[in-house]
């Protein structure tokens, strides 16, 4: 097995393959199909989300994928209930998804801004989000 900094280097695909294969041994088995059902989302997937899907959405999956610490989900998930809790909070929330999906997704300031809407998310969780929506151009940051 290459060292980091010599596999940052490589263009040895069956290295990169290795080390992509070696993520897996440090996710928790209990988190796992989750993982693996987010690293094959389909951007059309969360477009078809309603308001209440992209509102359960985020906590029973992205949250519990990105938050892994149990204090992290917490808070973020209570400040992601305020939408339940306004009047109209969930149609807000929903129309933070539909500017998500209009984005230019090669305008990163752009894109970090609606996504950091969304109560409870910082840059970090913003850019996880929109990692999984748009992994050609977005990465998470943390």
């Amino acid at each position: 097995m290459l060292k980091i900094a010599d596999l940052w280097r490589s263009s040895d695909s069956a290295a990169w393959a290795a080390a992509f294969e070696r993520y897996w041994h440090f996710v928790r088995p209990a988190n796992r199909a989750l993982e693996q059902a987010l690293d094959r989302l389909h951007l059309e997937r969360i477009r078809r989300l309603d308001a209440q899907g992209w509102y359960d959405f985020l906590p029973a999956e992205y949250f519990r994928w990105k938050y892994t610490a149990p204090n992290r989900y917490a808070t973020t998930t209570r400040s992601l209930g305020q939408y339940a809790d306004e009047p109209g909070g969930i149609e807000l929330l929903h129309g933070i998804k539909h500017r998500l999906l209009e984005i230019d997704p090669t305008d990163l300031r752009a894109g970090l801004s609606a996504a950091c809407e969304i109560k409870g998310l910082g840059t970090a969780g913003a850019s996880g989000l929109l990692a999984l929506m748009y992994p050609a151009t977005f990465a998470t940051v943390d």
